[in-house]
């Protein structure tokens, strides 16, 4: 037997989803139990948990790191894998990686996101659903995760909005200010009094990150992130700017809503203070996803991908490796094979226009006068069912 596991994730990390599920890590396929219907403490020392242990010690390959497996052979590395290895390679010390999402509470219903992120979303599209804010297992897992402080060297707080999560002020107040605290957040609401800003704004800026999910400016924004205000983020960005400038991540979904335009907005946020960005395929939402669109819409959202490289080489100079938006060398790399095989699947007109009706109806715009260039270019390229 190994003394040296394939992950040490198992041993010293652990995800709390928004629906109370409990797995090793974010790939992590696994549920390991729930803690609506399971105490945390019986999940952590589950059957299924010393399974995944005794596989990956013993060197034999476990479904709940399929993910993992699939990006080494794909890609030659599993990023999340290789960051527990890095950082917490001693499975004696324990937790001390923590994922941790108690709810879906959110102000907001973005576009590609859904009930099971978003409490509006979840309102309004079931407006007679009745919620208990708060049940007898929020007060043990809360209790449990308190109790865990002193050991957790990182923390990752995301929702729903993590920062509107009356558990996430009595956990700011007593985690150590050298454990790493990674906020995901929609920065969408007054921070200048959130009680959970106030907190991560007294912690070391060292240890401490922000996320902010963004796709666009303007009116564009209020589109895709519907409820919000473009001016109170505005604001709120350029309050984290001047506290921490080197701290914020800009997190954009990579769809038909950023992709075409995504030079003008990397230099929008670039003139703001923000350099730094990242980008991620959008999931389940096939007829958002550039990749189902004709061949000459793959092409401009190619050209804005090899223009942002392009002009992050001009701009940061022997920085560009540091600064560069992340994943986008792998993206345009997908595009390239996607553009010289064209046998992609292509969504058909009347499935791209149901979609965005659907969003259209949400708020008070329009994507047709949004995006009107776009609009009529994709309408003109996809074929009738």
């Amino acid at each position: 037997m190994s003394t040296k596991p394939y992950c040490t994730a198992p041993w010293t990390g652990l995800i709390i989803r928004e629906n109370g599920n409990v797995s090793t890590c974010c790939p992590g396929t696994t549920v390991l139990g729930n803690v609506q219907k399971q105490s945390i403490i019986k999940i952590t020392e589950s059957a299924e948990l010393k399974k995944i242990k005794d596989d990956l010690m013993s060197g034999k390959k476990n479904k709940n790191c399929q993910v993992c497996y699939y990006q080494e052979t794909n890609s030659g590395t599993a990023t999340l894998k290789n960051h527990f290895n890095f950082h917490y390679p001693d499975i004696h010390k324990g937790l001390q990686y923590l994922d941790l999402r108690w709810s879906n509470l959110c102000n907001l219903n973005c576009v590609y996101c859904g009930p099971y992120s978003s409490s509006s979303w979840e309102d309004k599209l079931n407006p007679n659903n009745i919620k208990t804010i708060r049940n007898s297992y929020d007060i043990e897992l809360e209790n449990w995760v308190l109790s865990k402080t002193e050991q957790i060297h990182e923390l990752i707080l995301i929702g729903g909005e993590p920062l509107l999560m009356k558990q996430n002020i009595a956990l700011l107040n007593k985690i150590s200010n050298l454990s790493r605290i990674s906020v995901i957040t929609n920065l969408s609401y007054n921070l200048s009094n959130n009680p959970c800003a106030e907190l991560l704004f007294k912690r070391s800026k060292e240890h401490t990150f922000w996320n902010v999910s963004v796709e666009n400016y303007g009116e564009k924004f209020e589109y895709v992130r519907t409820g919000a205000d473009w001016q109170q983020f505005k604001s709120n960005l350029d309050l984290l700017v001047n506290h921490a400038p080197n701290n914020i991540n800009l997190c954009m979904v990579y769809g038909i809503f950023s992709a075409l335009n995504l030079l003008d907005t990397v230099k929008f946020y670039y003139n703001l203070g923000v350099r730094k960005i990242q980008l991620g395929m959008i999931v389940n939402h096939p007829a958002l996803d550039v990749f189902n669109f004709p061949l000459s819409i793959l092409k401009i959202a190619r050209t804005q991908l090899s223009d942002v490289l392009d002009w992050q080489k001009q701009t940061y100079g022997i920085d560009y490796e540091y600064y560069k938006c992340h994943d986008i060398e792998t993206i345009l790399a997908k595009l390239d094979q996607v553009i010289q095989n064209n046998n992609h699947k292509i969504i058909t007109k009347s499935v791209f226009i149901e979609e965005i009706k659907k969003y259209d109806n949400w708020t008070k715009y329009k994507f047709s006068e949004l995006w009107i260039e776009e609009y009529n270019q994709i309408l003109n390229e996809l074929s009738s069912d």
